[in-house]
């Protein structure tokens, strides 16, 4: 007979004995889990597919004729590799670390992943993140390149995000109490998130930044605080908004608003701002 060689949970290809002055056959012995041996017309017939692996002699005894005769062989079960693997985490910031991928089960395997945007070490798993595209993809560790007989194959997803930007500004940077409110504006890829400002009492909208005038008077300095999020840190700007008090133009004559032509040239008296 064969003595083959075949992967734990793999149907395997039937082998035969041929008998001669056989009536049948006794209990077989040494047959790994998940295979059987049958006796039909002068032939055993061993079949099924091994569920424990490791080298399996086996021995069946033939019944009837004369004297104790045994049909026998070898049956070898490899095991599956484990190619079990995992990252730190699922999500990651596209300015952040390189992950890298822990091998926890058959070292040797090869790294592949779902997308050829992203920049994979197929040695190390490890992920170049700068040089990586957005959204969620899928990285395969295949035992095969180890050499085993049996390799197998583990995935697991990641989430690469882009990180968040706190940049904005307003149109000027100093407004009288009676002027248009101020135009919020963001940079390229920034999104609002929390305002305040420091000192207090500015007219502030918390969250979308708007700002109503007047106010009190005084230089401010608003904040933009977008909360770490997706593997990604928080992101804070700034910008200062000064807000100056009207002029007073209050003036007057000294005698009234009616002169005679031939009279004293009257002088505006000032009692605001001089100049």
């Amino acid at each position: 007979s064969s003595s083959p060689t075949l992967c734990i949970n793999t149907s395997m290809t039937n082998i035969t004995h041929t008998t001669t002055g056989a009536t049948g056959i006794g209990a077989a012995t040494g047959l790994p889990a998940g295979v059987t041996a049958n006796w039909s017309g002068n032939s055993i017939t061993i079949s099924g597919t091994p569920t424990a692996s490791g080298t399996f002699n086996y021995t069946i005894p033939l019944t009837g004729g004369c004297g104790v005769v045994n049909a026998t062989g070898t049956i070898t079960v490899d095991p599956n590799d484990d190619a079990s693997f995992s990252y730190t985490t699922s999500t990651y910031c596209i300015t952040g670390t390189d992950p890298i991928g822990t091998v926890t089960g058959t070292a040797g395997g090869t790294f592949t992943i779902s997308s050829p945007g992203v920049l994979l070490n197929s040695s190390t798993g490890e992920i170049d993140l700068d040089a990586s595209g957005l959204g969620a993809f899928t990285v395969f560790y295949n035992t095969a390149s180890a050499g085993n007989p049996c390799p197998q194959i583990d995935s697991t997803t990641i989430n690469i995000t882009d990180a968040p930007s706190a940049a904005f500004s307003y149109d000027m940077a100093q407004y009288c109490q009676d002027a248009a409110n101020p135009i919020l504006t963001f940079g390229l890829g920034a999104s609002a998130g929390v305002f305040s400002s420091t000192p207090a009492g500015l007219n502030l909208n918390t969250t979308n930044g708007d700002v109503t005038l007047p106010s009190a008077v005084g230089v401010y300095t608003v904040y933009n605080t977008i909360a770490a999020a997706g593997g990604c840190a928080a992101s804070v700007d700034s910008t200062t908004i000064e807000v100056l008090q009207l002029d007073d133009a209050s003036f007057s004559y000294l005698s009234g608003n009616t002169y005679c032509i031939t009279g004293t040239d009257p002088l505006a008296t000032v009692t605001g701002v001089v100049g």
